[in-house]
């Protein structure tokens, strides 16, 4: 397996666990103190994957809605960092261009 693939793949994973993450930090500010919190990390989950949250289950679709919403700006912090982070690598590793000791096509022979 490529690096590509595997970076990939842990990407992919950790966007994922901060999505649930983001909705249940958002439902447990949202829902009250005496929530369990299994049954609170079930319900980050099901609103994560998708799935229709039962009305009997006692939280309204805008409270649903803004958890998503939260979960998804975790995500979108992360790659925002991640984007910066990458960036400053690659400076770091490669540094600036050196075009005062790079060969320019005007100095070679001319051409007849």
């Amino acid at each position: 397996m490529s690096a590509r693939m595997i970076s990939l793949a842990i990407n992919i994973a950790l966007m994922g666990f901060l999505l649930v993450e983001g909705v249940r930090a958002s439902l447990k500010a949202a829902l009250p103190a005496g929530i369990d919190p299994a049954a609170l990390r079930r319900l980050a989950e099901e609103a994560a994957a998708g799935t229709a949250i039962p009305p009997e289950s006692g939280v309204s679709a805008a409270v649903v809605h803004q958890a998503l919403t939260d979960g998804f700006g975790w995500i979108l912090l992360y790659g925002g960092i991640a984007v910066w982070l990458l960036a400053l690598a690659s400076y770091l590793v490669f540094g600036r261009g050196r075009a005062d000791e790079a060969p320019s096509c005007a100095t070679g022979p001319a051409r007849p």
